[in-house]
Order: structure tokens, then sequence, then C-alpha cells
């Protein structure tokens, strides 16, 4: 599996091969740090980035593909190590995540160590969140 920058191109992809049909991806620009990951074939695994906050805060999302769930542990290590990495480097403590109400999508949140916080309601307009969070270990 490799990362890489996210185009234009992988957020077509993803309009036909994600798991998530209600997620918006019109404004991937919009992203500070956008990424994708794919298998050794090239076939896009997901899609995520991060958004920072303020300098000591990021949210980030994620999106599998159909394909990604089908490579889900190897798929979840990649992700996981990734914003180990991440917000190492950009010396971010906290990392958060809005995460709809669908049991894979909140199990994606807590392999990635994220803990629930807090219940959203009307966040995706009718539809509710839960906000996912993890302090890391790191020090500013």
């Amino acid at each position: 599996m490799k990362f890489r920058a996210a185009t234009i191109e992988d957020v077509e992809y993803f309009k036909e091969h994600s798991i998530n049909t209600k997620v918006d991806r019109t404004d991937i620009q919009q992203m500070d740090y956008p990424y994708s990951i794919e298998d050794d074939d090239g076939v896009l695994l997901a899609l995520g980035g991060f958004r920072m906050i303020i300098p000591s805060c990021a949210w980030c999302w994620v999106d599998l593909s159909k394909e990604g769930t089908k490579q889900i542990k190897n798929t979840y290590r990649i992700i996981r190590s990734l914003i180990d990495g991440w917000t190492k480097f950009h010396n971010v403590r906290r990392i958060q995540a809005f995460v709809r109400d669908v049991e894979i999508n909140k199990r994606l949140a807590r392999h990635l160590g994220l803990e629930e916080e807090c219940l959203m309601k009307n966040f995706y307009g009718d539809e509710d969140a839960f906000l996912y969070a993890r302090i890391t270990n790191e020090s500013i």
C-alpha cells in the first residue's frame, strides 16, 4: 500500500466507489492536507484529509472505498500510522472527527484510537453525528 496526495480524479472515483453514499466530496480544495491510499495495483482504498482548526487541534476525515473494505485491517493500520505521524509532525495535540451514526464509520473511528465524546443533533441537516476525538501523547 502507498500513501500519496489526493487528486480531483481520486474524488471522482470515490463518487462511485465509496461505502459512504452521503459524503459531500465537492470541496477537497478546502482541506489543508488531502491524501489517498492505494494498494500495490493502484486501486484506491481510502481518501481522507486533515484541516487545522487551531495550531494544536485538527479535524480529520476518512472515506473508504468498497475495495478498501476488502483489505480493512491493512487499511486501518495505514490510516492509524498516518494520523500518528501527521499529528506528531504538526504538533497537533487533539485530532477529531465528525462521524455519521453508521456502525462501520464508528468502528473505523474507534480503530483509529478516537473516542466518542458527544452526540451532535442535526449536524448533517436532518441527521445526527457523533464527535470523536483523540488526545495525542506528544507535548507542544
